[in-house]
């Protein structure tokens, strides 16, 4: 006989529910009613309390099962999922939590409230219901898991960087405090499955969700190389990060002037940017109305100008430093100074080049002369000055902020491991290359013996004449023509020889970009969550401060929650740190009250305080 938690009969229960005795109590599974009145007192008072924990602690001689069915006749079963871990302490009517990282969990509640997940989360579940449209016979978890749990589960990959996770597998072995920051937590395992659950319904359309960022007038381009080792055969290209040719990928990042991020773009990395930046430039222009844009010089050369103005876009780049000599090689005429009082020219190419539409800048420095170069559209509309400050510009937006991404949002992280397989291209690259040097030593061969021949002729003629001098010199010539055709045959047999050690077309593996494509989403909305997150925040700021020393001091800080009934107090520990940064932390919280925030219908409020 168990002894009740409860103090209350069976007759005090039947009153209290307004049913009778045997539609609750009545003999089954060798339990007596007295022991089903006590349980049912226990499960009234707690319905998240485990089936387990009851069988344990009573000692009843049923199965967990059976004593699942009693609960869900009594309509008192739990909710699915494993039982949540008591994270706070309770007294005198406030609940008092403990925070790793308090900045980090405002932020979280910050996303949530803001509405800026809520637009991931709208083409997610438009994503997931499109696949399963289209695939009625495909049956996985995804495609029938609640949209909490789907919301939840990206939410968690969304900020694991911040926690410092930055592989999956790193969440077994480092521990992140996920419930004191989500409320809630995932292992590796199950956020794998998830996300290759993503990859498969193709998720990698979440990219489109950048556009929505675009502000201003200017679109800055650049490549991101992201090295990737493997033992198979596969595509390389140059990673210039690490000075080497290897496999990996190759992302093209667009910016706008206010730094967000509002594009994206994977391709193997053994593909030149030229390649693929006509095709990418009409993408952002039709996603975001921007047609003006700044690249490094990568792309530099007539043909991209030409394309540029065909289009009716603006591009400014610059000039390669072997393709001009100083300013030997320009007209030009003075045009101001910049803020370190470098000279600014306009100028055009001395010997006037018919093809090319290119506008120059130029900029008298102490220990060289650059060239900067534009369409006509915007020689038109801006000036020399500019012209340099607007290109310079993407140094901080684009070179700096990628290097915050790597460290910050995790950029630099493969995912997934699948390959496609597909011709070789390099082995065509080659086979083309020698195909046309062939070519033109087949030409040069054929004029050759042209030239022969006429030569023949022209010995004949000599003979017939009885020109023995300059039959000598034409005798001569001919050998002269024949051990030059000798020679180029000689290098076609060599080039047709290394066309046929070549073989027959290979295959080669590219990498499978979808979860790659994915992660990379993940990563550059973040940095944009951040950034404009650090705008609301930094209002009360007297100096210009770094986004990545403005983490360091808000996001990683460790504190205490103390709820009530109508607001969420949260207060931030400012130990360790000097009386300058503590006056920067004080200067962020208050900027971080201006945007009177609200979570679950209560006031969130931040304060300062020092560790007891």
């Amino acid at each position: 006989m168990l002894s009740p938690i409860v103090a209350q009969n069976q007759t005090e229960i039947k009153n209290e529910i307004g049913r009778n005795e045997d539609d609750l109590f009545r003999p089954r599974y060798h339990i007596e009613i007295s022991e089903q009145a006590s349980l049912y007192a226990e499960v009234s008072v707690d319905c998240q309390e485990t089936s387990v924990s009851l069988r344990l602690r009573y000692e009843l001689r049923i199965s967990i099962s059976q004593i699942n069915r009693i609960r869900q006749e009594w309509c008192l079963a739990r909710k699915p999922g494993r039982p949540r871990k008591a994270q706070a302490t309770k007294a005198g009517g406030q609940i008092k939590s403990l925070l790793p990282q308090t900045g980090v969990t405002l932020f979280a509640e910050w996303l949530e409230e803001s509405g800026r997940l809520a637009a991931v989360f709208v083409r997610l579940h438009k994503i997931i219901g499109q696949y399963r449209a289209e695939h009625p016979q495909e049956e996985f978890r995804l495609l029938h898991a609640r949209p909490e749990t789907i919301e939840q589960k990206w939410q968690t990959l969304q900020l694991l960087p911040l926690l410092g996770i930055k592989k999956l597998s790193e969440i077994d072995y480092m521990a992140p405090n996920l419930p004191a920051v989500l409320g809630y937590h995932y292992g590796s395992s199950t956020l794998t499955q998830y996300l290759g659950e993503l990859e498969r319904v193709g998720a990698a359309e979440l990219k489109e969700e950048l556009a929505a960022a675009a502000s201003g007038k200017w679109c800055y381009l650049d490549g991101h190389m992201l090295a990737f080792w493997s033992r198979r055969k596969m595509h390389k290209g140059k990673i210039t990060m690490l000075g080497r040719v290897m496999a990996g990928t190759k992302m093209v990042l667009a910016q706008d002037e206010n730094g967000h991020v509002i594009g994206l773009e994977s391709y193997p990395p053994d593909r030149h940017l030229t390649k693929v930046v006509d095709e990418y430039c009409a993408k952002i222009a039709k996603a975001t109305g921007l047609t003006d844009f700044v690249i490094d010089r990568e792309v530099n050369s007539v043909d991209m100008a030409r394309l540029f103005v065909e289009r009716g876009w603006g591009l400014i780049c610059l000039l390669d430093a072997n393709e001009y000599d100083g300013f030997e090689s320009f007209n030009r005429h003075f045009a101001g100074y910049l803020d370190d009082d470098s000279m600014l020219y306009w100028a055009t190419w001395k010997v006037e080049r018919s093809d090319d539409p290119r506008q120059f800048v130029l900029v008298q420095e102490p220990q060289r002369l650059l060239a900067y170069w534009t369409t006509p559209n915007l020689a038109l509309e801006l000036s020399a000055k500019e012209v340099v400050t607007d290109y310079r510009q993407r140094t901080d937006i684009q070179e700096n902020s990628i290097k915050r991404m790597i460290a910050t949002c995790a950029l630099n992280t493969n995912f997934g491991n699948k390959v496609i397989w597909g011709p070789d291209r390099q082995q065509a690259r080659e086979l083309a290359d020698l195909q046309t040097r062939q070519t033109k030593l087949q030409a040069r061969e054929q004029k050759s013996g042209q030239l022969i021949a006429a030569q023949h002729e022209k010995i004949q003629d000599s003979a017939a004449r009885g020109h023995e001098q300059l039959l000598a010199k034409r005798q001569a010539k001919l050998v002269q023509y024949q051990s030059q055709q000798t020679q180029l045959q000689r290098k076609v047999a060599v080039l047709e020889d290394q066309k046929t050690k070549l073989g027959e077309p290979r295959q080669r593996a590219d990498r499978d970009l979808r979860k790659q494509n994915i992660m990379a989403f993940r990563s550059l909305w973040l940095d944009n969550a951040i950034r404009a997150f650090f705008a609301l925040i930094k209002v009360f700021l007297t100096a210009p401060l770094d986004i990545e020393i403005a983490l360091e001091l808000f996001f990683f800080r460790s504190g205490l929650l103390v709820e009530t009934e109508s607001q969420l107090m949260y207060y931030m520990h400012d130990y360790n740190l000097s009386s300058t940064y503590q006056e920067i932390l004080r200067q962020l919280v208050a900027g971080f009250n201006t945007i009177e925030l609200s979570h679950r219908g209560k006031r969130v409020k931040l304060a300062i305080s020092s560790p007891p």
